[in-house]
């Protein structure tokens, strides 16, 4: 007996007992069909037909929205980075789409016991933006960080810490120090002239997936 559904049977001129077969096989299909993502109806009456999860399939283009209308849905077009599945929000009256997820984050504990973050962080936020964290201990001028994922980055912001010179440490001095030649995923560090290996750098940046 097929598990493939059949839209035509029964018809008219089939026998009873013929028919009872074709039409067996096909609320088979459907159960089955239904299942996936669902509590299949056979499984527990009590919640049979409810979500047990949400997938949605890739497509290649951006659904139409009326006035009454939003979309949620996964396009792999234009999503960035390119050519991997993301979900998208459209607004109504089919307004620009707003990319709602990224293919990846790396936050929190590289390792533990003692605890060890990552130096280099990065997140997401809709729209699309990846914001990167990270922390560079005592970099010498000049230093080019390259962040990654690629990104073009929209702005680079810089905190000093723990000046190692007896003169200036603790008295919260603010140095000329500051990201220049941002372009891409990269960006450069400037001392100010202070020299090399003066402070610790925290950086916090913003940039479009590419």
């Amino acid at each position: 007996m097929s598990t493939s559904y059949n839209p035509n049977i029964p018809i008219s001129t089939d026998r009873i007992l013929q028919s009872a077969k074709q039409i067996r096989a096909n609320f088979v299909a459907i159960n089955a069909a239904f299942s996936v993502d669902h509590v299949g109806l056979t499984q527990n009456e009590l919640i049979s037909g409810k979500h047990q999860q949400l997938s949605l399939r890739a497509q290649n283009i951006d659904p139409a929205t009326t006035a009454d209308q939003i979309a949620i849905y996964n396009n792999i077009t234009n999503a960035l980075p390119i050519n991997i599945p993301a979900l998208f929000f459209r607004p109504n009256n089919s307004q620009t789409p707003i990319q709602l997820s990224y293919s990846s984050v790396q936050t929190g504990l590289q390792s533990a016991d003692p605890d060890v973050y990552f130096t280099k962080q990065y997140s997401f936020m809709a729209g699309p933006f990846v914001i990167y964290g990270g922390f560079i201990p005592l970099p010498n001028n000049g230093t080019i960080v390259t962040l990654s994922p690629n990104t073009t980055l929209l702005a680079v912001f810089i905190n000093s810490a723990n000046a190692k010179v007896p003169l200036f440490s603790g008295l919260g001095i603010a140095f000329n120090i500051n990201a220049i030649n941002i372009s891409g995923s990269s960006f450069t560090i400037s001392l100010g002239g202070l020299g090399n290996g003066f402070v610790d750098i925290y950086y916090t940046a913003i940039g479009i997936p590419s």
